[in-house]
């Protein structure tokens, strides 16, 4: 028979497998510099030949952010880029052309510096 997991064991995996947990081994390997990848929001864009349309979804990143920051990081960089992740074209029945529908999402890319560890005072 298999062991059970304790309620405290699931919860610390789950943490080892977040941003903040993955966050906290690179600091105790002694890594100078720790990069992620955080979507940031869904985007769809439907454009057409002489107009477009854009929408766009909100999300947060903040609290994931907070928690990378509480583990020993300092926020040095951070960029935005346009993740691509569906196309699909069609002949506009009754126009000339084609439509194009685009779906993607903006990923933010965070770039943090280790904190140095606080120095003891000398007495």
């Amino acid at each position: 028979m298999g062991l059970r997991k304790t309620e405290q064991e699931k919860q610390a995996e789950a943490f080892e497998r977040s941003l903040a947990g993955q966050a906290r081994l690179a600091y105790q390997h002694g890594d100078m510099f720790f990069q992620v990848q955080i979507p940031h929001a869904e985007v769809r864009r439907r454009v057409f030949v002489a107009s477009g349309s854009a929408e766009r979804l909100a999300g947060s990143s903040a609290g994931e952010l907070g928690a990378i920051e509480a583990e020993g990081w300092r926020l040095e960089h951070a960029n935005f880029v346009y993740v691509m992740t569906g196309q699909t074209s069609a002949d506009r029945t009754g126009f000339t052309g084609q439509s194009t529908a685009v779906n993607g999402r903006v990923d933010g890319v965070y770039l943090f510096r280790r904190r140095p560890a606080p120095h003891p005072q000398s007495g």
